[in-house]
């Protein structure tokens, strides 16, 4: 990946306190590959509740983790 941001396209800070999170939780199966991660910053980790009903949340997620890989490779 080029530049290191929050996924977020509505993150107002996206540079500041990079976390990744799991888009299926190791808990509900989910694993560590790359496939399975989405870099937010802290601020957006912690307020879109994403761990309390990760299915709502995984196709929002996974849409915004191509649109952001998907720019990085045509920049790169």
């Amino acid at each position: 990946m080029c530049g290191a941001v929050c996924y977020n396209p509505a993150c107002e800070t996206p540079d500041e306190g990079l976390e990744c999170h799991h888009i299926i939780p190791l808990k509900n199966g989910g694993d560590d590959s790359p496939e399975n991660m989405i870099q937010l910053c802290h601020k957006c980790h912690k307020r879109l509740g994403l761990h309390s009903d990760y299915n709502a949340h995984r196709e929002e997620l996974l849409v915004w983790k191509f649109m952001i890989e998907d720019d990085d490779m045509a920049r790169c």
